[in-house]
Order: structure tokens, then C-alpha cells, then sequence
């Protein structure tokens, strides 16, 4: 295998989970493969942006040259999203196609075939812990370790970093929303487990307004004016994690956590109200808050 193209989907946060399978696939086949990303559905798809590029750092990725055919992948594509359509509950790669070199999953792969393809595709999001730690070193090592710093935060101190994710799009999605009492319960819970002393409380929303007029912590610091990338990388400097149920919460978790980080999930993930403790989400000191 010499090439992985990978179809990029949805915000930063899956864009990450796409980018880490297609990693983990050239780690199984050829860890010298160029990995080429699909980004036409930018084209179309107008909630969230292709920013991957702007946190990674990485002279084995490029941008798939549109004028390059591949019929079968287009075809396979649309074969899949019938295959969604039919079985909802469907979240694992199919073995023949991946044995062929297109591995598409909706979510959560279970097996991943290896294959003897010279180019392989990817769709799909593959959230999945398991994936995400085996290369979690590759990318941290292509994030630039410039800093990103904000008025009245001290990264030398502990700090709580707490991500609320209440915009509009995931309402009308049907997504469980995470209520303000959730994360001010978090807090307490890292503060009750681990500070018997003062600790930096670092808010991130995509409605930062509404989380300033939640009363989540006296002492809170809510995060304005930076990009995705910069507010992962702000994130990535923390101790401990309040995330709610998003992948850009997800992975700014994974990738900041340290050896005695606590990361508080929510109880449900998924927009059918799947259970955080059914996904493959969990890893080493995840805490999921119950009701």
C-alpha cells in the first residue's frame, strides 16, 4: 500500500478521529504510504470547515488532486450510505471492502482487515479509543508546539479545562445536550478528587455567551476569539477535563491528558441517545457522570 486516500468529514474533532484511522492504516500496510485527504465536501457542507491543517503539521499529508478518478470509490461510497440507511445500527467496517482497500465504517469499527491494495480509501469516522492511542504519538509529534495564551490563565498552575458544546446545529441534530448543571457537577467532582487548594477553571463553547451566563464556576475563565485549533492546543494544556459529548471535546481531552488526568464524560453520546459507556470512547481514567 503506497497511498491512503481519506474522505474529511464534519469539524476538527472528526477530522482527527478520519486522520488517526488513516495513520492506524498505514501502521497495519506501509508506514511510509502518502496520505492524500478528500476535502470536496467543503464544498457542500457549510456547518463546519476543513481545519485540520491548521493544528497538524504534516509532510506526508496533501490535499487529493480533484482531477484524479477513482469511480470505484465514488460508487462503493454511495453503496455504503444505503447500507447506513437500511441498518442504523451498522457501525463496523465491511471485511470484504476493506480486504479490497475501502475501509468505511459509520462509526465505531470493530475489525480491521488487513490488504494488499496500492491505494486504500477511507469514509467513515472511526471514533474509536483504541485506534486513537496507538497513534497518539505520531500526532502529537506533528502539532506544533507553539503556544496559544490568553488573559489571566497561568499554564504552569493546575487548571480544569471544561468544553460545552450547545450550538444550534447539534440541537436540531437530535444530539443529547449537556446542561450547565452536568459541567458544574464535573468540576466539583476533579476538585473533590484531586485540589484541596485553587485551580484554573478554562471554559470553551461554541455559545460562549450563553456559558458565561451559566454560572458553571466563580472563578471560570471563558475562552473568546480563537480558532478551533487554537482553543484544542489552549485545551491540550490542562490537567483535567470536563468534555461534553463531541469529538472536538473528545480530543482535546486525549491529547492533552496526563498520567493522573480525570476526564468527565456525559452518560449519553450519541444523537439515539446511545449510552457513553456502550461506545468505544473510554479510556484510561475516563469518568462517565451519572444523573
Amino acid at each position: 500500500m503506497n497511498k491512503i486516500i481519506a474522505r474529511m468529514r464534519g469539524g476538527l474533532g472528526n477530522q482527527l478521529f478520519i486522520l488517526a484511522f488513516a495513520y492506524y492504516i498505514a501502521e497495519l500496510n506501509n508506514e511510509n504510504a502518502v496520505i492524500e485527504l478528500d476535502t470536496r465536501e467543503y464544498k457542500t457542507y457549510k456547518i463546519r470547515d476543513f481545519e485540520l491543517f491548521k493544528l497538524i503539521d504534516d509532510s506526508k499529508l496533501s490535499i487529493m488532486d480533484e482531477a484524479e478518478k477513482h469511480p470505484f470509490y465514488d460508487i462503493t461510497r454511495e453503496m455504503f450510505h444505503v447500507i447506513q440507511r437500511l441498518n442504523r445500527n451498522e457501525t463496523n467496517s465491511i471485511k470484504w471492502l476493506s480486504r479490497l482497500g475501502y475501509y468505511y465504517s459509520r462509526r465505531s469499527p470493530i475489525s480491521i482487515p488487513q490488504s494488499n491494495a496500492n491505494t486504500a480509501f477511507v469514509y467513515g469516522y472511526y471514533q474509536n479509543s483504541e485506534i486513537a492511542t496507538r497513534v497518539r504519538k505520531r500526532l502529537l509529534e506533528h502539532i506544533p508546539s507553539n503556544t496559544v495564551s490568553i488573559d489571566g490563565y497561568d499554564p504552569s498552575e493546575p487548571s480544569i479545562a471544561i468544553s460545552i458544546r450547545w450550538g444550534q446545529d447539534y440541537v436540531d441534530a437530535g444530539w443529547p445536550i449537556c446542561d450547565a448543571e452536568y459541567f458544574r457537577k464535573g468540576i466539583q467532582y476533579i476538585i473533590d478528587q484531586k485540589y484541596n487548594k485553587g485551580v484554573q477553571i478554562l471554559v470553551f463553547s461554541d455559545e460562549i455567551e450563553k456559558a458565561v451566563q451559566s454560572n458553571l464556576h466563580e472563578k471560570a475563565i471563558f475562552v473568546k476569539g480563537l480558532s478551533s485549533a487554537e482553543q484544542m492546543k489552549l485545551m491540550m494544556t490542562c490537567d483535567d477535563y470536563v468534555i461534553a459529548n463531541s469529538s472536538f471535546s473528545w480530543w482535546g481531552a486525549f491529547l492533552g491528558r496526563k498520567e493522573d488526568s480525570i476526564v468527565v464524560l456525559p452518560k449519553y453520546w450519541y444523537e439515539h441517545g446511545d449510552k457513553t459507556s456502550d461506545t468505544k470512547l473510554l479510556y484510561e481514567n475516563t469518568y462517565i457522570m451519572e444523573d
